[in-house]
């Protein structure tokens, strides 16, 4: 497992670069073409890829526990509608997908790449228990109420199958960490215990029922919450307006830099962009750059982020970092808020996310909006 998690966290780093490069210069290329332009297209599909490669690179890190949950409050049926769309491509033709979901469900707190995963999942692991690749797999979600009457009922979410089913023999063991009955090539047996980790990390529980020839049923239980009023809907995108900040923007890939320096540029700041963090560095402590906010990313050779962080935080210990990371993990969050990292800011991080963190960053240090500011940010503002 440890392999595993050191594979991942590789893979996240170089991946969630390509996919940032990608998605931004799409970001970019849609901006630049006018409206109705036969390019429109392909560019939306390209965008959309890249959305699905993303959520991909966040499933490997959940699978190695190299990705921080995010649990939120989020409603199954608006979930599970679209449940044929993330995963009919994952199973054989032969097999038909079903999905049931009753109405006036309680809403429920997890992450929701963790429960897409637990889809995933059982859904693949229902396809490969069935005979020459035929049968029906179906998915229901409903309501019970609990023990204690006045508690907000549980979501129950069952995925049945028309498999060959489990043998009582090894149904104690299918939460084993690798164990599987699988022939080689066939899958690691890592599939299942992903689940029922996930599943606990949810606060919920997760049974199965099986017989021989008649298929299987694995039933899980979330704690319900009571409705939550949805929060009223911000035009959070970027505009192109006057801001009169300058940006420091590190990372060891010169086609993010490059990209970063163009679409912040392109948002209204004075962008400083440099692929060795030992450069930038020397830049600053030299007084040749100055800045109001630096972005830095973490998993760099010769500096890591943290190592420029404090250098910078040395010279001008009012301005402010932010840190970018591949796999952000609470030992990273703790390690940056202890030598003064404003936030650290999961990758792939769009050219928005940047733009809304820095002026978040400057409204809250000046009080004033970033298009107005006429003074540097004060940290202690």
């Amino acid at each position: 497992m440890e392999a595993v998690g050191t594979l991942a966290g590789g893979i996240a780093h170089d991946f969630n670069n390509i996919l940032a490069i990608i998605n931004g210069n799409v970001t970019l290329a849609l901006e630049d073409i006018p409206a109705g332009h036969p390019a429109a297209v392909s560019l939306r599909e390209v965008e959309r890829a890249g959305l699905r490669g993303r959520d991909l690179v966040q499933r490997i890190l959940t699978f190695s526990r190299r990705r921080q949950e995010n649990p939120q409050i989020i409603e199954l049926d608006a979930i599970l509608a679209d449940a044929k769309r993330l995963l009919r491509p994952t199973l054989p033709a032969g097999i038909e997908l079903d999905v049931a979901v009753a109405p006036d469900l309680p809403a429920v707190r997890m992450d929701r790449v963790a429960l897409e995963q637990i889809l995933v999942n059982l859904c693949t692991n229902a396809a490969h228990a069935m005979p020459d690749h035929v049968g029906r797999i179906s998915i229901a979600v409903r309501a019970e109420a609990t023990a204690d009457a006045t508690a907000t009922p549980e979501v129950v979410l069952e995925v049945t199958d028309t498999g060959s089913g489990i043998p009582p023999t090894i149904l104690p063991r299918i939460f084993d960490p690798f164990f599987t009955t699988k022939a080689p090539g066939e899958g690691t047996g890592l599939g299942l215990p992903m689940v029922h980790g996930l599943v606990k990390r949810a606060g919920g529980r997760i049974d199965v029922r099986s017989e021989v020839g008649e298929g299987s049923v694995f039933t899980i239980r979330l704690p319900g919450i009571s409705a939550v009023a949805p929060a009223p809907q911000i035009d959070s995108a970027p505009k192109s307006r006057p801001r009169h900040a300058t940006v420091l923007y590190v990372d060891d890939e010169d086609s993010l830099v490059f990209l970063m320096r163009r679409g912040l540029s392109r948002m209204g700041y004075t962008v400083h962009g440099f692929a060795d963090p030992t450069e930038a560095a020397a830049a600053v402590e030299s007084s040749a750059v100055d800045y109001d906010v630096a972005i830095v990313d973490y998993n760099m050779p010769h500096l890591s982020g943290l190592d420029l962080a404090r250098r910078l935080i040395g010279v001008h210990p009012e301005r402010g970092v932010i840190l970018t990371s591949g796999f952000v993990n609470d030992e990273l969050e703790h390690a940056a808020n202890a030598i003064g990292i404003l936030t650290v800011v999961y990758k792939p991080a769009t050219i928005e996310d940047m733009v809304q963190v820095v002026d978040g960053w400057i409204t809250r240090s000046t009080g004033t909006e970033s298009d107005t500011q006429a003074h540097r940010p004060s940290r202690g503002a």
